[in-house]
């Protein structure tokens, strides 16, 4: 992730903008990084600086084949800290019970899982066999 936002504008300038953030946010290894003194979480940043710069239609088409259906039913767990308003959710419930335990662990406090149902449209991105096998699901949710 950090290479990719150091030549954001590289990639935007040649049209890879989207390939080039999937493949960078499917291949990161930290939920956060420290540069010069300062912490930024790749959640945060995908909401509130990298996806609002994107094509969803192209960052769709980066990614895994969506589903079939018009409607899905998404998970998300969270912490006392976490944000409902993140863009990592997951199909699988069962994917979203690992990370509850896994928040339960770093984030004692009220850890639990979000059901939301969506729309195909909504969707930016599907992170299936391109990632960790996460059913994960992309959303930019302003409400």
């Amino acid at each position: 992730m950090l290479l990719f936002l150091y030549n954001g504008a590289y990639f935007h300038q040649r049209g890879r903008y989207e390939a080039a953030l999937f493949e960078a946010w499917v291949n990161q290894k930290t939920t956060r990084v420290t540069i010069n003194g300062d912490v930024f979480y790749w959640g945060e940043l995908m909401r509130c600086e990298l996806l609002p710069q994107c094509d969803r239609l192209k960052l769709l088409a980066a990614g895994d084949p969506l589903p079939a259906s018009e409607s899905l039913t998404v998970y998300r767990a969270i912490g006392d800290k976490g944000n409902a308003l993140g863009v990592s959710w997951t199909l699988s419930e069962e994917v979203a019970r690992r990370f509850e335990e896994a928040n339960r662990i770093l984030d004692p406090g009220d850890v639990r899982v979000l059901t939301r149902q969506v729309r195909r449209d909504e969707v930016w991105a599907y992170v299936n066999e391109s990632g960790r096998n996460e059913q994960e699901i992309i959303l930019l949710l302003n409400y």
